[in-house]
């Protein structure tokens, strides 16, 4: 699946993704490169703080989840529901 990279992302913004993703998902995006999984879900991701962008790519998705299109469009609202 491809990445999506969003620009305008400050330390601040990048935590509170962070917290949204664990509350709302279980995702532990813990540092500022990795890979989370909860629920079936593999979500790989890219902090840049020299940049200020998040690089965040869905590795894996069970089926119930419908499409890779259907994940970008909720990461789209996590990553913009938080300033961005």
């Amino acid at each position: 699946m491809e990445s999506k990279v969003y620009p305008g992302i400050s330390p601040e913004v990048f935590k509170a993704i962070q917290a949204r993703a664990q509350s709302e998902s279980g995702l532990n995006l813990t540092g500022n490169v990795g890979q989370a999984h909860s629920k079936g879900l593999t979500v790989e991701w890219t902090y840049d703080g020299a940049t200020l962008t998040i690089t965040p790519t869905a590795k894996k998705f069970p089926a119930s989840l419908k499409s890779d299109a259907y994940i970008y469009a909720q990461l789209d609202k996590l990553v913009t529901g938080n300033g961005a």
